[in-house]
């Protein structure tokens, strides 16, 4: 599709497909003979560039000889619809191959609410949605059961037709409880993916053209692979919810029940002896059951538990610099500095706090020459340090010391996500603060001790003020405050407590200001999420988490609280789809056929489809938000993750007493260990002492010679015709950059790059000779200029000089005519003297036409020599308005493209 198209279509920011990204290590198309992987992400493109993961997964992959990686990611709505109208597939976003190509697909699974898209990518690509519509079309062998052990059997005799469609593959945090969308995938990548997906995709390199469901057996022996075809479904207990106890390996000990029909003992190769069930139905051809309404609470997967895999030494997957920097600006445009994984509070709502156990932490050395290389070789002016409790991280203020001095060397901005305020060092809050950051957020979670207690949230409101008091005193005006509503057993009085905490925190922010602070509170509803302590509690019902939430809107502190929360209907279908079991998929797969995309945005979201998906396949969604006595088989149950059922079972015993679990410590001196079941070990003496001072780095400005104007000219085409003008500064910024300029910039709160541009080109508008200019510290001679910019420059930007003009010259914004090139299409043939007539009546903004073609400025090539082709000189202010002027003169005209020749001064 070409970048017109998109355009033509009114497609929405439709750089998000063909816009133009630059390799920093170049890039590689694929080969004969490679096997191709896709890493798809079924969100935009701008979320999904953004993603920790697909940046590692994607240079781990580029590096592996024989392997082509590419990208693909969920289209909006409009580019769906344009898609299906010209019935073209949905492609790779890099070679621009049809999907359906790949031999694996691996999806990343962030969030539930993104369900939905992945069958929308799946649709698009002309694949099958269920994995055993997949099967058959490997072709099965005649006199197939429709057992799936039995089928697999036969495939290992041989006995099943060459696999044509790829391999769908799961992974990311939501494949841990991944059973609502088993049916969709052939397997799933549990825990950490820098061993686990290279080792799969070596294994399907290796098994060639064989047979499909032996391909699938050989993946279910590997570590940390869950493939559901290999495995059956069963209930997971009597009617009344009663299961034997579950040892802390994740295994059942007894599932015999003949008074109904569940599951009799697991034999050793993890296939059942006996399923049957005469009281409620029969088993389907993937493995799920019609109806388990008789059986047992959740339909839950028998065999081995699946161990989640988790690497032990992250600096041994640096750095990833292979990655792509987005065409368009992504949602965390920075260089993202994972500087540990897992988290080491215990918080036990947090699934994510307990599924990257052990915590493990990279090395500040290895962090700063990461941010090095990454700052020089993507051009992106911001470092950010990031995991899920940065302030645990052992060796944060040397850290700080090394990334401040990198980030003054480099001429970047230091910043730090996912921070607990309260006991954090004033160095680091003095290094926020010079990076200007606007805001800062402290989640005290719950209002009252109580609950803090209660989820092992080791603060105390006096900490949580003395938190608010030490950031606005370091000159941050703005405070967030996150909490979680709808924890077991709130009261009202927890409410309460609530709104007293934040009208607190609303007077310290407003007097640290003269009232001119402010407060945000944000809300969020409490999900009973998987391998956590409170995995068997239940979630509130949709209707009093409305109610609270009415409570809440009457009650928050007026004047300097400003109120937020996350949409009631979202958290209920995240709890379902969270919590689900298998019988789940029918529901999906509807709710998607109705319309259902992008279920995490508000602006689409419609809770509606899901309701009526649910009343059609008989669901009661209230059932899997209901409490679940310990010890009952939970849909997740088959996957290990580290930590032990026992030892979470004691934490939610503790947390209903009242009682607190002090941190652990794998890190310092003493080894705090609970043993959990995660395996930390102690780690080597830590060497690296914190020399961190709040003393700013000290930088030589006496001999720094004055700023220059840096003029560029350049042609705009093929894929930067889709950048809009925000998106080409950005470009720009990230050019000269790269180059290794240093941009000068403006003074106040919050400097910005010097960029001086012309009224800006409409969306898919060529540029023949645009120009640019840019000021930059130290240019030095313009010998070998425009060769240093333009090797770093992207895609359809081609750089046609480089020059340090004289004050005197007009900066590109003082240009106000353009010389313009319209190719049209028109029935009349007096079309050229009736636009030349409507010039001279001043009927048209022009100030000149003129018959083309001319020598110092060449047409297009791609431009038909047929047609109407006219040459203006507009002024640059009424330009967007050529075509539709145009109209008024030749009703009957019809504008194909519109080239920008040159800019001329007035």
């Amino acid at each position: 599709m070409k970048p017109w198209d998109l355009v033509a279509c009114d497609v929405r920011k439709p750089a998000r497909y063909l816009g133009p990204e630059y390799f920093p290590t170049g890039y590689r198309p694929p080969s004969p003979g490679d096997l191709k992987v896709l890493l798809a992400y079924p969100d935009l493109y701008e979320i999904g560039m953004s993603n920790t993961g697909m940046r590692i997964l994607y240079s781990l992959l580029r590096r592996m000889p024989g392997v082509y990686v590419d990208l693909a990611f969920a289209p909006w709505m409009d580019m769906e619809k344009s898609l299906r109208d010209r019935a073209e597939p949905l492609r790779s976003r890099h070679a621009d191959i049809p999907v359906d190509r790949f031999d694996i697909i691996g999806f990343s699974l962030q969030y539930e609410l993104n369900y939905t898209n992945v069958l929308t990518m799946l649709d698009l690509a002309g694949i099958p949605l269920r994995a055993a519509e997949r099967a058959e079309a490997a072709g099965p062998s005649a006199g197939d059961t429709g057992d799936s052990t039995d089928r697999i059997s036969q495939a290992s005799a041989g006995g099943v037709a060459h696999r044509r469609l790829p391999l769908i593959v799961g992974g990311g945090p939501c494949a841990s409880h991944a059973e609502p969308m088993a049916p969709f995938f052939d397997c799933f990548v549990v825990g950490d993916g820098e061993e686990a997906l290279p080792r799969l995709v070596e294994l399907v390199r290796a098994h060639g053209d064989g047979a499909w469901q032996d391909l699938l057996l050989q993946l279910d022996a590997l570590p940390g692979t869950y493939v559901p075809g290999v495995r059956r479904v069963g209930r997971s207990g009597r009617s009344d919810g009663a299961v034997s106890d579950t040892s802390d390996d994740g295994t059942e000990s007894d599932r015999s029940d003949t008074s109904d029909g569940a599951m009799s003992d697991r034999s050793d190769d993890g296939t059942e002896s006996d399923t049957s069930d005469t009281s409620d139905g029969a088993t389907s051809d993937d493995g799920t059951e019609s109806d388990t309404s008789g059986g047992g609470r959740f339909s839950v997967r028998c065999g081995p538990p699946v161990p989640k895999q988790s690497v032990p030494d992250l600096d041994a997957y640096l750095p990833f610099v292979e990655f792509p920097v987005p065409a368009i600006e992504s949602v965390f445009d920075r260089v993202s500095l994972e500087i540990a994984r897992g988290c080491q509070q215990g918080c036990r709502f947090c699934e994510a706090g307990f599924t990257y156990r052990p915590p493990r932490e990279r090395d500040p050395a290895a962090m700063e020459e990461w941010a090095r290389q990454t700052v020089a070789a993507t051009g992106l002016d911001e470092i950010s340090i990031a995991c899920l409790s940065t302030a645990d991280y052992s060796k944060l203020l040397p850290l700080v010391d090394r990334l401040r001095t990198a980030a003054a060397d480099l001429d970047v901005s230091l910043a730090v996500s996912s921070l607990r305020a309260y006991g954090l060092d004033s160095t680091v809050l003095a290094v926020l603060n010079r990076g200007r950051i606007s805001s800062l957020t402290i989640a005290p979670e719950a209002g009252s001790q109580r609950l803090r207690n209660l989820i092992n949230k080791n603060v105390t409101r006096a900490q949580i003020l003395e938190a608010v008091a030490r950031i606005v005193d370091s000159g941050i005006k703005r405070v967030k405050l996150y909490f979680m509503v709808g924890l077991p057993s709130e009261t009202e009085e927890d409410l309460l407590e609530l709104r007293d905490l934040a009208a607190d925190c609303a007077r310290i922010v407003r007097s640290r200001f003269s009232g001119k602070g402010a407060l945000a509170v944000s809300v969020s509803w409490f999900v009973p999420r998987p391998h956590t302590p409170f995995q068997w509690e239940g979630m509130l019902p949709l209707e009093e988490i409305e109610r609270r939430l009415d409570w809440l809107r009457a009650n928050m502190p007026r004047g300097g609280v400003e109120l937020k929360w996350h949409n009631p209907h979202m958290s209920w279908l995240e709890a379902v789809l969270t919590r689900g079991d298998v019988r789940l998929a029918d529901a999906i797969e509807s709710a998607w056929s109705a319309g259902a995309r992008f279920d995490s945005w508000d602006e689409v979201f419609r809770p509606s489809l899901w309701r009526s998906a649910f009343e059609l396949h008989g669901i009661d969604s209230q059932a899997y938000l209901s409490p679940v006595e310990p010890g009952q088989a939970l849909p997740w149950g088959h996957v290990k993750i580290g930590v032990d059922n026992s030892w979470l079972e004691r934490e939610r015993k503790r947390a209903l007493e009242g009682q607190t679990t002090p941190p652990c410590d794998p890190f310092g001196d003493k080894f705090v260990c609970f043993r959990c079941g995660a395996g930390c070990e102690r780690p080597a003496t830590a060497t690296e002492t914190a020399t961190a001072t709040a003393t700013e780095t000290a930088t030589a400005t006496a001999t720094r010679a004055p700023p220059r104007r840096l003029r560029i000219i350049y042609r705009k085409e093929g894929p930067a015709l889709l950048l809009g003008h925000l998106d080409l500064l950005r470009q720009f910024t990230l050019i000269v950059r790269r180059s290794g300029l240093r941009l000068a910039r403006s003074q106040g709160f919050n400097p910005r790059p010097l960029l001086y541009f012309p009224p800006p080109l409409p969306l898919g508008w060529l540029g023949l000779r645009e120009v640019v200019d840019i000021v930059v510290q130290d240019p030095g001679s313009p010998d070998g200029l425009l060769e240093r910019l333009a090797s770093v420059a992207i895609p359809g930007l081609t750089l046609l000089s480089a020059t340090l003009p004289d004050e005197a010259v007009p900066k590109a914004s003082k240009l106000d005519v353009a010389d313009y090139l319209v190719q049209a299409d028109s029935p009349n043939s007096d079309a050229e003297a009736l636009v030349r007539q409507a010039v001279e009546e001043r009927r048209l903004p022009a100030i000149a036409v003129e018959t083309p073609p001319r020598t110092d400025v060449a047409v297009p090539e791609d431009w038909p020599s047929d047609g109407l082709l006219l040459r203006f000189r507009w002024p640059l202010s009424s330009a967007p308005r050529i075509d539709r002027k145009l109209a008024e003169v030749l009703p009957d005209v019809l504008v194909l493209s519109v080239a920008r020749e040159r800019l001329v001064p007035a």
